[in-house]
Order: C-alpha cells, then sequence, then structure tokens
C-alpha cells in the first residue's frame, strides 16, 4: 500500500512512499535487461560484452550502433531481434508490407513514412499505411 507519510523528524512528507513496517526486507533493485549483440554473426549477450571480445570500448560500438552502422572494422555488427523487443518495453510492435518493425520509430526511418501517420493509422486500426498493408500487433 502506497501513504503519504511524514518524515522521521515530524515534516509532512510530499513524495509518496512505503509505510515503514519494521523487519520488511528492502525490494531488490530491478534488473536492467540485457541488450543481445551480434558481432560477424556470433551473439552477446551485452553490448559490454562484445566490445570486450573485439577489443573495442563499449562507448564507440554503442554509438555506431545507434547511429545504425552495420560494419565496425571490417565485422559485421547489429542487435538482435530479441535486443530490440527486451531493450523497448514501451515500443508499438507492427508488421508493415511484410516486415517486422519494433516500434513507430523504426518503421518510420525504414519505411519514409512519418511517425505522426503510423501513429494516426495505429489509433484508427487502418490495414494500410503508405499503400503497404499494416498489422498492428
Amino acid at each position: 500500500m502506497i501513504v503519504y507519510g511524514n518524515r522521521k523528524d515530524g515534516r509532512k512528507s510530499h513524495t509518496v512512499q512505503e509505510p515503514y513496517e519494521p523487519g520488511a526486507k528492502p525490494k531488490p533493485p530491478m534488473k536492467r535487461m540485457p541488450r543481445w549483440c551480434l558481432v560477424d554473426g556470433k551473439e552477446y549477450p551485452t553490448i559490454t560484452a562484445a566490445a570486450r571480445a573485439m577489443g573495442w570500448s563499449q562507448p564507440r560500438l554503442s554509438l555506431a550502433l545507434k547511429r545504425g552502422m552495420t560494419e565496425l572494422e571490417g565485422h559485421s555488427i547489429a542487435l538482435s531481434n530479441k535486443a530490440s523487443f527486451i531493450s523497448m518495453p514501451n515500443s508499438s510492435p507492427m508488421v508493415i508490407g511484410g516486415v517486422k518493425y519494433w516500434s513507430i520509430a523504426q518503421a518510420a526511418r525504414e519505411t519514409g513514412i512519418t511517425k505522426g501517420k503510423l501513429c494516426s493509422a495505429r489509433r484508427r486500426g487502418d490495414k494500410e499505411v503508405g499503400g503497404m498493408p499494416a498489422v498492428w500487433l
């Protein structure tokens, strides 16, 4: 149960907090989901692990992936499909023209249809977007 509580010094708290229960164990912190990374077809559980295996720095590989690069120093790089789903829990998966996209932003980048048109089409439940068949997952 979440309540508005008082601070230990007696002043009112402006934040929502859990009530104090003596002897209660604190909740463990939420674990961050891994971003699976593919380098030359081999799958690594994190971008850091892939960077270490190839002798690169983690920021360098991460930035290359964010920029959409598919090759780095002659090695093919990519986030696996598993990673796209895991790393974007608030995404809106869809199939447009027979291709699965994990988010509206990704679909907009790769199809050339604006994000606004995709959002509107999804809200309306349209079966076609930009002349291509669409399935909202």
